[in-house]
């Protein structure tokens, strides 16, 4: 089995060269040992490989002994909402989410759809999977349900509506393949994540305001991608902002340590304490149809008081052999910004006072991505040909 397909928050790899029926059969036999559950959910995405890489997994869970219920073709939010509605222990969803197509992978969960990363218990599963031996007494049950139709009623119930607003003609959203992020664009432009997490942050601590802070201070988890107009409003306006490093298995992870109300990525994860802390793209997407029904007001006037810095959105720099060079790379960027301010929660954040960048690897491409915020277009054009100079030249 490839090692190098057990990544920090999932496992993911080229079909079959490097993920296979085999790796998946070892994987979901050594995953009811680590958890000992009594039975498990399984999904798949729409990719050609899923179907064949989930019967594996089936086969593997129900040699050994526990029962299945197989939900099928499905989104990855609509798999953590049958883990937590069936009370199972916990799950295999195959899917290599926005990888290419020639890509398959599988996200591991256990109870209440909790992730299962590199630091909680990914590396264990995958030192199980390489010696296993199945032991079932029983063969597993094999049960299929259909929870789509639940799914989106809990979903229109969660933003309290009834039914679906009419989406304006202008408007568009569009899903990643297994459904757990969301893009939007109105009038065929891209309106960032954060900006959109904004508009959510603004509701809540408008309720927070209306209901006297009976519950307490709000809480918001945000990447540390975002612009800092975001933490500043969070806490400008009464309520708490908690930055995380990037991927789902660290934000949700901060929620439920905070029990924070909704958490985002700059990619366009939306993420609420109401739907078990995990992704819910399709709440998002209701609620934001109701604040611009309710408001009369457009997404860019939504937005508006958010864009209060330039911000150049991520920027993907593919490097060969990036394992062997991350060090240089960061060590190198260090050395050239050791007059500003920076920390290394997730790559290297370096903070000016009238400009930031953070630099990090990716979890799930063999790529550094950049991001740069300053106060005014110039100083933000400028600093990202800087800082893309210096990635090239340290990573040569």
């Amino acid at each position: 089995m490839e090692g190098d397909i057990f990544r920090t928050y999932d496992i993911r790899g080229i079909y079959p060269d490097e993920i296979n029926e085999e790796a998946v059969f070892k994987i979901a036999a050594a995953l009811v040992k680590f958890l000992n559950p009594d039975k498990i959910v399984v999904a798949q995405d729409s990719r050609r490989s899923s179907e064949l890489l989930k019967d594996s997994a089936i086969e593997a869970i129900a040699a050994s002994g526990v029962d299945i219920i197989d939900i099928g073709q499905a989104s990855s939010p609509l798999f953590y909402f049958a883990v937590n509605k069936l009370g199972a222990a916990g799950g295999i969803m195959i899917t290599a989410s926005h990888n290419p197509p020639q890509y398959n992978g599988l996200k591991l969960v256990r109870e209440k759809a909790i992730p299962i990363g590199e630091s909680s218990g990914l590396l264990q599963i995958k030192n199980l999977a390489e010696d296993i031996k199945i032991k079932g007494i029983r063969k597993g049950k094999l049960i299929k349900k259909d929870l789509e139709e639940e799914y989106n009623a809990y979903l229109l119930k969660k933003a309290g509506l009834e039914k679906e607003p009419e989406t304006p003609e202008n408007i568009k959203f569009e899903f990643d393949p297994d459904s757990d992020r969301l893009m939007v664009f109105e009038n065929r432009k891209q309106i960032r994540a954060d900006l959109l997490s904004g508009i959510i942050i603004r509701d809540f601590l408008e309720k927070q305001i209306f209901f006297k802070n009976i519950f307490g201070k709000s809480k918001f988890v945000y990447d540390l991608r975002f612009s800092k107009a975001i933490p500043e409003y969070i806490e400008q306006n009464g309520g708490v902002a908690i930055r995380s490093r990037v991927g789902h298995v660290f934000i949700k992870k901060a929620m439920r340590k905070n029990r924070v109300l909704f958490g985002a990525e700059l990619s366009g994860h939306f993420y609420f304490k109401d739907t078990f802390y995990v992704e819910a793209p399709i709440l998002m997407k209701l609620k934001l149809l109701k604040i611009m029904d309710e408001t009369g007001k457009t997404l860019v006037e939504l937005i508006a008081p958010f864009e209060r810095y330039f911000h150049s959105g991520e920027i993907s720099f593919k490097i060969e052999n990036l394992k062997l060079k991350i060090e240089k790379l960061i060590q190198g960027l260090k050395e050239q910004y050791k007059d500003g301010k920076f920390d290394e929660l997730d790559g290297i954040t370096v903070e000016y006072p009238d400009w930031w960048f953070n630099v990090r690897p990716s979890n799930t491409e063999p790529v550094m991505r950049l991001v740069v915020e300053a106060e005014t277009k110039y100083v933000m054009e400028q600093k990202v040909k800087e800082i893309t100079g210096a990635v090239r030249r340290f990573s040569a």
